[in-house]
């Protein structure tokens, strides 16, 4: 088959010219046996004679194709040859490709949750859908999944709040902790829950105080103080205060503890009355068995000894002094001695403040 415009050779199913894109038109033929749509082609005669002929200046080309007999059913050249008629993209081919990919687009979002959905409910029968998902909030309080909403707005300021006064307390020498009771606006607040609480100076005798905090929902806080007391009028009198604190003070410092009960009173008792001197107190401790078996250095001893029998921190040239003279080999008595037996000295002063024997 050859192009009508431009005589090129072109193959028998072409549409269109691939040389000058004129587009080739045919009559068709449409068979009883085959749908309306579809196109039938006639075919071009077999062999074509070609004419050799000298070219003509005025002709549009040399290969133009010889016209067949009239027998056979002419193709129609288009109205306007010179402008060949753009094509449609409106064909049969194109309109089902466009349906083809539309309902392809359409229908495997479905088949994928379908088939989704359908694993889901054949492992999980209980299971719950995208769209059926239920957010629990749980309080804590409840082992049944029950759905609560936290708030998290305050419920209480505990720097209004109202601590019951607390009772004097018995010394033990031991940390004494007691039960504190919170009243707000007429309510009881719950410890553990709407607040904690600590206590400081809580072992000695004297002021202990404790401090309530706000727990959960709550804000602020609020303390108050109590009184820790042997239950012995003399010890209790604050007139023999400095004796009590010189007597737990040494046991503090040099034994790492505080006094028993009723070894604090007969002290403090001996100490007032004056049948004990301050010296006497002290020797007692540095050579008893449990102050030895301490086994401290020479360093540690020194620290014990300015805290607890001058009640001060050391300084560095006495300190350095009194290293020096352990280190020569004076014993730890002797050292005290000559500190403590000193006329006019610090502890000797120290006695004299508190109302007490010096020894001296």
């Amino acid at each position: 088959m050859f192009c009508k415009k431009c005589g090129k050779e072109l193959a028998d199913t072409a549409k269109f010219c691939r040389y000058c894109g004129n587009e080739i038109i045919r009559k068709e033929a449409v068979p009883v046996s085959e749908p309306i749509n579809e196109p039938v082609f006639i075919p071009e005669p077999e062999e074509p004679v070609e004419i050799e002929q000298e070219p003509v200046a005025n002709e549009p080309s040399p290969f133009a194709p010889v016209q067949t007999a009239p027998a056979v059913a002419a193709v129609e050249e288009p109205a306007s040859p010179a402008k060949a008629p753009k094509k449609s993209l409106f064909t049969p081919l194109n309109i089902g490709i466009a349906a083809a990919v539309l309902a392809l687009v359409i229908a495997i979002p479905l088949i994928v949750v379908f088939a989704v959905n359908k694993d889901k409910t054949s492992d999980d029968p209980d299971a719950e859908t995208d769209s059926e998902v239920e957010v629990i909030i749980d309080s804590g309080e409840s082992d049944d999944g029950d759905v609560s909403v936290v708030d998290n707005s305050p419920v209480y300021d505990l720097s209004y709040a109202v601590i019951s006064p607390i009772p004097d307390q018995i010394y033990t020498g031991y940390e004494l902790t007691v039960p504190v009771v919170v009243n707000l606006d007429g309510n009881i607040l719950v410890a553990g829950e709407d607040y904690g609480y600590s206590f400081e100076n809580n072992t000695n005798i004297g002021t202990a105080r404790v401090t309530i905090q706000a727990m959960g929902n709550n804000v602020g806080s609020n303390s108050t103080t109590f009184n820790i007391i042997t239950g012995n009028p003399v010890c209790d009198d604050s007139n023999n205060y400095g004796a009590v604190f010189m007597v737990v003070r040494l046991y503090y410092y040099l034994l790492d503890r505080y006094p028993e009960p009723q070894t604090l009173i007969n002290v403090v008792y001996g100490l007032v009355d004056g049948s004990m001197s301050g010296i006497d107190l002290v020797n007692s401790i540095i050579n008893s068995d449990e102050f030895i078996g301490r086994g401290l250095s020479d360093g540690d001893f020194l620290n014990a000894f300015y805290r607890g029998v001058l009640n001060r921190e050391p300084d560095a040239a006495g300190y350095d002094s009194n290293l020096a003279i352990l280190q020569d080999g004076v014993s730890r008595t002797d050292l005290v001695n000559s500190i403590i037996g000193t006329s006019g000295g610090e502890f000797e002063n120290i006695c004299n403040s508190i109302g007490i024997r010096s020894g001296i």
